[in-house]
């Protein structure tokens, strides 16, 4: 009988939210983690991580400063050939009351499994995120995606690559002419160490290509990094 590692555990977040009615700064964050997979060996099958789905999960309503936070990180892959799980943001919000919109998004795919006697390492999970804002004032939108690392491999064996980060579109506008800022940083998962003698081979870091993914409007100042 083949034995397997637990999958790790999906979480749930529901609709989070804050509010001042006497006009205070608000900040209203959601932070998911995927739950790890089980470790495997002696010919087991590693368990694989739960991926983060994190879909329009905060709000807030002020009619001063108004910072909403998302985060989506997937599990662990089980040692012995389990896969990380990936990771996925996505926000669509409007507010024309809050005086400024602070938005942050940080996305991580699940680090690999590393490798055991006989399996390699698992390539490291996708990241990606995406968001539409539009507010009436000063606004910053802020995006981070990582990929997931690559499993580490066993003595002689191949460790795995870097997951892929995978910028979604991030669109900000404000509609009163306030200063808007767009901020886009994507970063590749690196790759797995070569572990002991006998030949192993390091995982390669994934490649990041970034097309057309900020953009902004407003009658007043824009910048987009």
């Amino acid at each position: 009988m083949c034995q397997t590692g637990g999958q790790g555990g999906a979480a749930e977040i529901g609709l989070t939210t804050g509010a001042s009615g006497a006009g205070g700064d608000v900040i209203v964050s959601a932070f998911m983690n995927g739950g790890g997979g089980g470790s495997a060996s002696n010919g087991a099958v590693a368990g694989n991580g739960a991926s983060s789905n994190l879909v329009n999960a905060i709000s807030g309503t002020t009619t001063s400063s108004l910072t909403l936070r998302q985060s989506a990180t997937g599990g662990q892959g089980g040692s012995g050939g389990g896969h990380g799980g990936n990771a996925n943001l996505q926000l669509t919000y409007t507010d024309l009351i809050a005086t400024s919109l602070n938005i942050t998004l940080d996305t991580t795919g699940g680090a690999r499994g590393n490798g055991v006697a006989g399996i390699s390492g698992i390539q490291g999970a996708q990241a990606s995120s995406s968001a539409w804002i539009e507010g009436a004032h000063k606004i910053s939108l802020k995006s981070t995606v990582v990929g997931g690392k690559g499993g580490n491999s066993a003595t002689g064996g191949m460790a795995g690559d870097g997951g892929d980060a995978s910028p979604g579109v991030l669109t900000a506008i404000s509609t009163g002419g306030g200063e808007v800022t767009v901020d886009s940083t994507s970063i590749g998962g690196a790759g797995g160490t070569a572990i002991g003698e006998g030949g192993a081979i390091a995982g390669n870091g994934a490649s990041i290509n970034v097309h057309n993914v900020i953009d902004g409007g407003t009658s007043g100042k824009l910048l987009l990094i």
